[in-house]
């Protein structure tokens, strides 16, 4: 039932994913938050609103999902999975940045303007990792981008250091005029730190499987795929996999950081429903992942 609803492009269904994830967000902040604390976090839900319509924007422009809903759906169910992203005003700003760099990057296949997107895309992440440091791990997707499509040119190899440097610019004169704070937030982020005392178990293990069983299905279907879809599923997993380094990598370890997976995890999972050829299997799929989402919401409150 519940993927035929969502097996349609449908507008009215971005509307219903959004409406239980403003759901999940009040009741989140009822709570969790102390509003007489900082109140950026209630800008959380409309940028988290607007990275998943980015999100299904960029996979269905560049057709590396089909023409249906399911990315949207299962993005919805992943932030159920992790709640503590609805309090992670920092991650949530630095995840945008990161899926508007991605976009650039994917649209790399077009052969238009390769330079000025890779300059945009170096640009995107590098103002993401002022907000949380770990993120400047995702250059490696600029190069494997450029590995991709446009490594015959080795000027291309040098433009994501001029898009990192102009950003660092540009920050070295805000903190010396304006607020040097902002240096001594970037070092704090920039610490390493591989303790995981403090994690929620059983979102980070249900998270963990869901990733593995997702990442091990696209990378044995990619050979199904033509060329130009496979490209931009190399894209996709190496999205994946480096937010997972940036989650382990990040000094303040909470399963928010998880979110930079969740894009990338909605995308491939969209995939997988539509490999499902029975509708059965489809909603216990969604049936799963959804009884799993809310158990780890409730758990979390």
């Amino acid at each position: 039932m519940i993927a035929k609803i969502f097996s349609k492009a449908n507008p009215m269904n971005f509307v219903i994913g959004m409406f239980f994830l403003l759901t999940a967000f009040v009741i989140t902040l009822i709570s969790k938050f102390d509003f007489t604390g900082n109140i950026q976090v209630l800008s959380v839900f409309p940028i988290l609103a607007f990275s998943v319509f980015l999100m299904n924007f960029i996979s269905q422009k560049n057709k590396i999902n089909k023409s249906n809903s399911y990315a949207i759906l299962i993005f919805t169910m992943l932030l159920l999975l992790i709640p503590e992203s609805f309090l992670s005003f920092s991650v949530v700003l630095s995840n945008l940045f990161v899926l508007l760099a991605f976009r650039k990057l994917v649209s790399l296949q077009s052969g238009i303007q390769p330079k000025q997107k890779i300059f945009d895309a170096s640009v995107w992440i590098a103002v993401a990792s002022v907000f949380e440091f770990w993120s400047v791990l995702f250059f490696a997707l600029v190069f494997v981008s450029i590995l991709i499509h446009v490594s015959n040119d080795f000027r291309n190899w040098l433009i994501p250091f001029v898009g990192a440097f102009a950003v660092a610019i540009r920050v070295a004169l805000y903190a010396f005029i304006v607020d040097f704070g902002i240096i001594d937030l970037i070092w704090h982020n920039a610490v390493l730190d591989f303790n995981f005392g403090a994690i929620h178990s059983f979102a980070l293990g249900t998270f963990m499987i869901v990733m593995l069983l997702l990442l091990i299905f696209q990378i044995a279907y990619s050979k199904n795929y033509l060329a130009k879809k496979q490209n931009a599923i190399k894209k996709v997993i190496a999205l994946l996999v480096i937010g997972f380094l940036v989650y382990l990598f990040s000094n303040e370890k909470n399963n928010g950081l998880l979110l930079y997976c969740v894009a990338p995890l909605s995308i491939i999972g969209s995939n997988f429903i539509n490999s499902l050829h029975r509708d059965w299997l489809k909603d216990t799929y969604i049936a799963v992942l959804l009884i799993l989402s809310c158990i780890s919401f409730y758990l979390y409150l």
